[in-house]
């Protein structure tokens, strides 16, 4: 007389990881979300493709005692506060100024002078790893968003 097996042991394997990187997953998203262009850009042109942007943003440091009070465009006056920096300078592994705090950044210039294709490089340089590789999360967000956030 043949009895059935009475212990059998059944794995499934498969190639998909049961708990896909949640990083991950935020990077495709945002990766599709700013590599497609608003209809708005397309009627006007369209914006230059960040890989084509040959002129980097002039970045000015502000002094901890300069930063309450009124913004004013540092081309208003030929004496500016502060000194220039680079993106990789502000961004960079070297910069200790955040103490373990986090980044404030704001962008401030005129209408076209290219403060979100700035944002969009950025952000496109995170996901695809090219840069800001010490940052574990990257959250953009617009002044539309924000300001959508007090309504």
């Amino acid at each position: 007389m043949v009895s059935p097996a009475s212990c059998f042991h059944c794995k499934t394997f498969s190639s998909i990881p049961a708990d896909p990187d949640p990083i991950e997953i935020h990077k495709r998203k945002l990766l599709l979300w700013f590599s497609h262009l608003p209809k708005e850009e397309k009627l006007f042109g369209g914006v230059p493709s960040p890989e084509s942007m040959h002129v980097d943003p002039l970045i000015i440091e502000r002094k901890e005692d300069e930063r309450a009070g009124l913004l004013r465009s540092p081309y208003q006056s030929k004496a500016y506060s502060g000194r220039p920096v680079t993106v990789e300078q502000l961004f960079g592994d070297n910069n200790t100024q955040a103490d373990g705090r986090g980044l404030n950044v704001l962008l401030y210039g005129a209408v076209g002078t290219g403060k979100s294709t700035v944002v969009r490089k950025l952000v496109l340089d995170w996901c695809t790893g090219n840069k800001l590789g010490r940052f574990k999360l990257l959250l953009p967000f617009s002044c539309e968003d924000i300001s959508q956030i007090s309504k």
